[in-house]
């Protein structure tokens, strides 16, 4: 080691063009095939760009907490903004840090309270009106849910162009897969003209409805969501522009119900593939809340329930891959890092390693009661340090009230195989139809 650090050297079997066409269908399996090689770190190599994957806990949280400034967000991220704009999740600096206090007071756990019993509501007329007489997608249900519970809490209306949100968010899904973003990254503009239009034309159908709900909103100033705390905080300061306002509320309209619906989506089909873990968390729900919908109260007392959450967002976690670029020459603990490296990290193979979860590709939801003592940054469904996400409590507020409710009231059933494609893009997706039924209780 010199004094300026080990500098690893990239894989030759990760590196180069071939291998991106080798992992084009498969981007996960890259990630598994580099913790083959070291469970420290391991280097590789695209389109020039030197990439450093790191499976210590302690370089991860020397990168996501310790030296966090050190560190920017990714390519990746930032060709996000053509869609998102420059919101909580593409921002730095002073603009991020002063967007995030504005959009604190409403993720608060004071909030939750509010917010659970609008959950509940959606949840209860979701499951009533499942079809019990023919297998549903229950992924393309639950974003049509979360969706209307995003919409009615955190913008205080309802959304009656849900359709042309899902159809718009699947269009993003597409262009953002790791293949066409490393080549839209990479290559000249001219070269990936015909994506960049396509993305251009998705950011144009999401803002037709999103402004309409921003324009709605400003014609009643009546709430405590945070639409309403936005608009306030514009008018107090002078500060925020009309894009602004619209980048913050676009972030948290496409990210704040995406997660969720993948996480109750692995549930429920987690659950129907294990028949004890379900008949405990359905005896679990009944001596809770008997036959009355779940409260915010109820939450501590429904263990298994949040046990089950956290093991499906290990196995599954919506966030699968997290990458910060260096914004100068440092170290990560031992090892050299010069300025323009890019980090990844991945929680898909962080959580399924066996240094620190016995049997990790079992789903044992037993193995977080008590919860699980982990070094930091190993469990990380929803990041770490400074940008942790600032809908977490709600997300999980959120996961656990859906799912207690969906057991309360029918019993889903796989409809297809057991096999599950998945489709790792922004956010870790299945390939086609997750197929079930509900069947009354």
């Amino acid at each position: 080691m010199s004094a300026t650090g080990i500098h690893l050297a990239p894989e030759p079997s990760l590196s180069g063009l071939g291998s991106l066409f080798r992992y084009a269908n498969h981007p996960l399996l890259r990630f598994e095939d580099a913790r083959s090689f070291s469970e420290r770190a391991v280097a590789f190599e695209l389109f020039g760009v030197h990439y450093l994957t790191l499976f210590d806990p302690e370089l991860i949280e020397s990168v996501m907490i310790t030296d966090h400034a050190s560190f920017s967000k990714d390519p990746f991220v930032r060709d996000l903004e053509k869609v998102l704009g420059k919101g909580l999740l593409n921002s730095e600096g002073e603009q991020w840090r002063r967007q995030r206090k504005l959009a604190a007071p409403s993720f608060q756990r004071s909030e939750m309270a509010a917010y659970a019993d609008q959950m509940t509501e959606c949840a209860e007329r979701f499951v009533a009106e499942l079809p019990r007489d023919r297998a549903f997608d229950v992924h393309e249900k639950m974003m049509h849910l979360t969706l209307d519970i995003l919409v009615r809490t955190l913008f205080g209306t309802e959304i009656s162009r849900a359709s042309e949100v899902e159809a718009a968010l699947d269009g993003v899904m597409r262009e953002y897969s790791p293949f066409r973003i490393t080549l839209r990254t990479a290559l000249p503009d001219w070269a990936t003209a015909f994506s960049r239009k396509r993305i251009a034309r998705l950011r144009h159908a999401l803002d037709a409805v999103l402004l309409d709900l921003i324009r709605e909103r400003k014609s009643r100033r009546d709430g405590r969501d945070l639409l309403s705390r936005l608009l306030a905080a514009s008018d107090a300061s002078g500060g925020m522009s009309e894009t602004t306002l619209r980048d913050e509320t676009m972030t948290l309209f496409l990210a704040g119900h995406e997660t969720t619906a993948l996480a109750l989506t692995y549930a429920l089909r987690l659950l129907a593939l294990h028949p004890e873990a379900k008949a405990r968390a359905v005896a679990e729900v009944k001596h809770v809340l008997g036959a009355r919908s779940p409260r915010f109260d109820d939450i501590p007392a429904l263990p298994w329930v949040r046990a089950v959450i956290d093991e499906t967002l290990r196995l599954f976690p919506p966030a699968w891959a997290v990458a910060r670029e260096a914004q100068h020459d440092c170290l990560i603990g031992d090892l050299a890092c010069p300025k323009g490296t890019e980090l990844m990290i991945v929680p898909w193979v962080m959580h399924r390693d066996q240094r620190w979860f016995d049997q990790p590709e079992l789903f044992r939801p037993e193995r977080w009661l008590p919860k699980a003592d982990l070094p930091r940054c190993v469990y990380m469904p929803f990041g770490a340090g400074p940008r942790v996400c600032i809908g977490n409590h709600f997300a999980l507020t959120e996961a656990i009230l859906i799912l207690a409710t969906c057991l309360a009231r029918a019993d889903f059933q796989l409809a297809q195989g057991p096999l599950l494609r998945l489709t790792p893009a922004v956010t870790l997706r299945p390939s086609g139809p997750v197929r079930m039924r509900a069947l009354p209780r």
